[in-house]
């Protein structure tokens, strides 16, 4: 958690992986604005989607790609909150839920 918007957080896959799906899980139900972003080497960031309306997040979000995204880190920036819906000026995310690309076989 951190105070002040924008807030990020920035998660180390360890490997390259492909991925056709991310969930954000906020801590409860809170309703944030926000944008995620992917890297390969953790210098070169990708912007992969983002909310328009808090509502959107509230316990979870997911952002289904159109095609596999390859990704080593992800960074989610806060840009915001829905004040009906929390007071307080720091971001809390419970999990990041990642769905590897499927395999044609």
């Amino acid at each position: 958690a951190a105070y002040i918007f924008p807030q990020s957080a920035t998660a180390d896959l360890g490997e390259v992986l492909e991925l056709d799906a991310v969930t954000m899980m906020v801590v409860e139900g809170r309703q944030y604005y926000y944008q995620l972003e992917i890297s390969e080497d953790g210098e070169s960031w990708r912007s992969i989607g983002r909310t328009e309306r808090p509502y959107e997040t509230a316990q979870n979000h997911t952002f289904t790609f159109s095609a596999p995204v390859k990704a080593r880190y992800i960074r989610i920036i806060v840009n915001g909150r829905n004040p009906d819906s929390y007071k307080g000026d720091w971001a809390g995310i419970n999990e990041l839920l990642l769905y590897p690309a499927k395999r044609k076989e």
